[in-house]
């Protein structure tokens, strides 16, 4: 059985590629269950929404937004 690996992600972090910030959660957690191209918002920054479901090992449905490549909410919910 895996182990558990943690991984931070903080509001405001700055990357060329949301990439970067979602390889990291993935070697967590693996890829994203859902991903939403949200279009873009009055200044062109393109905005995208990243969420991993809750799972038995990981009781939290966690959604990471970026702005513009960079971190501007992230949401956890309980679900179990």
């Amino acid at each position: 059985m895996r182990g558990r690996r943690r991984f931070s992600i903080a509001l405001g972090l700055s990357l060329s590629l949301p990439v970067v910030v979602l390889a990291q959660a993935g070697e967590a957690r693996g890829l994203p269950d859902l991903v939403a191209d949200q279009g873009f918002t009055a200044e062109s920054l393109p905005l995208r929404m990243y969420t991993y479901l809750a799972t038995a090992a990981e009781p939290h449905t966690t959604t990471v937004t970026f702005i513009g490549g960079r971190v501007q909410d992230i949401d956890r919910k309980r679900k179990f």
